[in-house]
C-alpha cells in the first residue's frame, strides 16, 4: 500500500471524538489510541470493515487518560495477539487498581452522557504489553514507527513518526476544535514548548492531530436588549417558559458553569438530572454532585467524553467569555426590555462569526416581550 494514499490512515472511532485511527499496511495494521469503552463495539465494527480478515497488529497508546485507553479490553478480546505499546510511566498507570476503577467509572459517565449502558468488559485487558522510551524504533509489519517523548498534556505523553511519513503527535501539541486551535498543557507549559520544538525539527511530512468533539457545544442564555444577563449576583427576570425552555434543552445533558452560578441556583445545590460541572479559581472548593475543575483546558479535558452537542455552558459571564471560541451554537432568550445590569453576554449581533439561523414568534409574559433566537458561528 502506498503511504500517500488516501486510505493509508482511517477514522474508526465508534463516536463523534474522532480519536481512533488505523493505520492500514500490506502486512501491518496498527491502531492509533484505543478510544472510548462506551464506543468500542462501533469502533471494532469499522475496523473490522477496513481490515476485513486480516489481523490488527499493534495498538499505539499516546498517554492514559480513560478516553484513549478503555476500549483496550474490547480490542484484546478481539485481537488477542495485538500489541499495546504505550510509555512506562503509562503502563505503572494502568497497573493501578483505583486507576481503573476511577476509569470504569467515567466510562459510565460517558455512556450515560451518550444516551447508552457501558458494555461489561474484563479491567486486567486495560494494559500496555510493550512500554516505549524516546528513540525507540518499532517494526510492526511493514511500518517503521519511532518514539518520541512528549510531555506536557500528561507526564506520559508520547508522539509517534510512522514511516518517517506522518506525525502522530500527543495532545501535548494541541488539538483542534472545529476551525479552533486549542493548545492542551495541562502538566507543564514549558515541557509543552520544548516538545513542540523537538517534534517541530523531525522533518515529518505531515502533522497528525486530533479534531475531537465535532463543533456543536451550545451556550444557553437569556439576555435583555443591550445583552444584560444580571445584577449583583442575580437573574434579571424569571420567565417561567423560558425557565421550561431551559430545563427541557439540558435535562440528560452536561452543565458547565462558574461557581457563582452554581451558588446561584436553587438552594446552592446542583441541577438535578444533569452532569453539573463547575469551574472556579479555588483549588480547595469540593461541592457534592459536581465535577469540579480550575481551568479552562482541565474542563474541556472532562468534556471530550461527551457528545459535544450535549454540553450547555450556562454562566456567569467569565464562563460564557472563556467557553465562546468552542462553542458553535447559542441558545438566547432575548428580552425586548432594559434591565439595571452588572454582567454582559457577548453581542452576538455584532460579532462577524456569528449569525441567527432561527427566531420564535414572539413571546409575552404579562407586559414583557421576548423571542427565542439561535445562533450558529458561520
Amino acid at each position: 500500500m502506498s503511504k500517500n494514499s488516501s486510505d493509508y490512515i482511517i477514522n474508526v472511532c465508534g463516536d463523534s471524538s474522532n480519536a481512533t485511527w488505523l493505520i492500514k499496511g500490506n502486512s501491518g495494521n496498527v491502531l492509533y489510541e484505543a478510544g472510548m469503552a462506551y464506543s468500542a463495539e462501533k469502533m471494532i465494527e469499522n475496523i473490522k470493515r477496513e481490515l476485513n480478515g486480516k489481523p490488527l497488529n499493534a495498538v499505539l497508546l499516546s498517554h492514559s487518560h480513560y478516553d484513549h485507553v478503555a476500549g483496550l479490553p474490547f480490542i484484546k478480546k478481539e485481537w488477542p495477539d495485538a500489541v499495546v505499546y504505550g510509555s512506562e510511566y503509562a503502563a505503572k498507570i494502568l497497573e493501578k487498581p483505583s486507576v481503573r476503577e476511577t476509569m470504569k467509572r467515567l466510562s459510565s459517565d460517558a455512556a450515560k452522557g451518550a444516551g447508552v449502558e457501558l458494555p461489561d468488559y474484563d479491567e486486567r485487558l486495560l494494559k500496555i504489553d510493550m512500554t516505549v522510551k524516546e528513540g525507540d524504533c518499532v517494526q510492526i509489519g511493514d511500518h517503521s514507527i519511532t518514539v518520541y517523548e512528549t510531555p506536557g498534556h500528561t507526564r506520559c505523553s508520547v508522539s509517534y513518526l510512522v514511516d518517517d511519513d506522518v506525525l502522530m503527535a500527543s495532545e501535548t501539541i494541541g488539538v483542534f476544535k472545529g476551525a479552533w486551535y486549542m493548545p492542551c498543557y495541562l502538566v507543564g507549559y514549558q515541557m509543552s514548548l520544548d516538545a513542540v520544538e523537538k517534534l517541530r525539527n523531525l522533518g515529518a511530512k505531515r502533522l497528525f492531530k486530533r479534531m475531537y468533539g465535532g463543533n456543536q457545544m451550545n451556550l444557553i442564555v437569556a439576555v435583555d436588549k443591550n445583552w444584560a444577563i444580571g445584577n449583583k449576583g442575580n437573574l434579571l427576570v424569571r420567565i417561567p417558559a423560558d425557565q421550561k425552555m431551559f430545563r427541557d434543552e439540558t435535562m440528560g445533558k452536561v452543565i458547565v458553569m462558574g461557581r457563582k452560578t452554581l451558588e446561584s441556583l436553587p438552594g446552592g445545590q446542583p441541577l438535578h438530572g444533569r452532569t453539573n460541572v463547575v469551574l472556579t479559581k479555588n483549588e480547595n472548593y469540593t461541592k457534592k454532585g459536581c465535577e469540579v475543575f480550575h481551568s479552562v483546558e482541565e474542563t474541556l479535558e472532562f468534556l471530550k467524553q461527551f457528545p459535544s452537542e450535549n454540553v450547555f455552558i450556562i454562566g456567569g459571564e467569565t464562563i460564557y467569555r472563556q467557553f465562546l471560541p468552542y462553542c458553535n451554537v447559542a441558545h438566547v432568550t432575548w428580552i425586548e426590555y432594559e434591565y439595571l445590569a452588572d454582567t454582559h453576554f457577548p453581542n452576538l449581533d455584532k460579532a462577524p462569526d456569528w449569525h441567527v439561523t432561527a427566531v420564535s414568534d414572539e413571546q409575552t409574559y404579562f407586559d414583557l416581550c421576548y423571542e427565542y433566537r439561535q445562533y450558529e458561528r458561520k
